[in-house]
């Protein structure tokens, strides 16, 4: 985020406003004139329009940093760490990416599934069913999401889940039912819950 510079004497907001503008400017010339942005104190002048050095702040020890007294060191262990991050769901940017490379997923279609973690959670899900990845996605940016739309309601609360959306795809990949009978099945399996397989 490049080196902070601390900003005195804004007393109003009109001051933060003009102090901050003069400040980009002047960064933004110092780095065009190819100096470095040194992490500093200035003072805003409100008669003068600028922002004047106070002095030059090279680390933490300029800034007189001590420890809390009264509070207890924390200590947070590297398997914490990983932990929490093993924890926390796939960024949507990667899930896309991982759709378009493991699944042959196109660029569009991996992005509205990836818009909600909702969505990209059924898909997945879906998919570990045994449903084809590609077959999955049409069903769930056509049907699935022309019904949410329509009901105006949201996946959870309907009644299809990934295992009976899953279980219609194979039948229709194997020659069971055609695709139109498995918009009739479909009705039926989101409103109903039905097992596709009866």
């Amino acid at each position: 985020f490049g080196t902070k510079t601390e900003i005195k004497n804004l007393n109003s907001f009109v001051h933060v406003r003009d102090g901050l503008a003069f400040e980009e400017k002047r960064q933004q010339a110092v780095l065009l004139s190819g100096g470095e942005v040194r992490q500093e104190t200035r003072r805003w002048d409100p008669d003068a329009k600028e922002t004047l050095l106070m002095r030059v702040k090279e680390g933490a020890d300029d800034y007189r940093y001590f420890p809390e007294p009264d509070l207890p060191p924390v200590a947070v262990s590297q398997k914490w760490i990983d932990d929490i991050q093993a924890s926390l769901p796939q960024p949507p940017a990667e899930r896309r990416q991982r759709y378009i490379e493991d699944w042959g997923i196109p660029a569009y279609d991996a992005g509205v599934l990836t818009q909600t973690k909702e969505m990209s959670d059924f898909f997945e899900a879906t998919v570990a069913q045994g449903a084809d990845a590609k077959q999955a996605s049409n069903w769930l940016m056509g049907e699935v999401s022309g019904f949410l739309n329509a009901q105006h309601v949201e996946l959870g609360q309907v009644a299809l889940t990934p295992a009976h959306l899953a279980g219609m795809i194979k039948l229709i990949g194997d020659g069971t039912i055609s695709s139109k009978m498995a918009k009739k099945v479909f009705k039926e399996i989101i409103q109903h819950d039905t097992d596709p397989d009866k």
